[in-house]
């Protein structure tokens, strides 16, 4: 039971990190709601890696060491996704030189992994091959970094700041 509300409210975070986050990586730093947004953001990123914890907490007597190992991984990138996420706020209020570029690349790397995430997520529960859910997830990641990528370019975010 303890493990089904923690996978829930695992999931809810991820996409109350997912939905802010984007909305962060399209805005205008004039928009008023970013602040907020951004707020949302994060505490999406910290409390998905906290509910993460809970969960594998959960199961942890009955996982195998390979398990074990992923688990570890997945909390590894989790973590890594808040340091991304605290460096393109800290990016979003310094305003420097070529901060637009590093804000959207730390929050388009975020938003790629939960992506990734959801997709084979899915394919897991869909009960595919391990090679299925490898191919679909090399296929979102591919996916997810060609739409990041096709943003910025129409944004010009190489462009200096005016």
């Amino acid at each position: 039971m303890l493990y089904a509300v923690m996978i829930i409210l695992h999931t809810i975070a991820a996409l109350t990190a997912f939905g802010a986050g984007a909305y962060a990586w399209l805005a205008r730093p004039e928009d008023k709601r970013l602040g907020r947004v951004m707020s949302a953001y994060l505490a999406g990123l910290v409390l998905l890696t906290a509910f993460l914890v809970g969960a594998v907490a959960a199961r942890w007597s009955v996982k195998e060491t390979t398990e074990r190992v992923m688990d570890g991984v997945l909390l590894v990138l989790a973590l890594y996704m808040i340091w991304r996420g605290l460096r393109a706020r800290t990016e979003l209020h310094r305003l420097g030189s070529g901060w637009q570029r590093r804000y959207m690349r730390d929050i388009g790397f975020t938003l790629v992994a939960l992506w990734a995430a959801f997709v084979i997520i899915l394919v897991l529960d869909l009960g595919a091959p391990i090679w299925l859910v490898l191919l679909s997830a090399v296929l979102a990641i591919t996916i997810g970094h060609r739409f990041i990528r096709t943003v910025e370019a129409r944004r010009n975010v190489d462009r200096p700041a005016s």
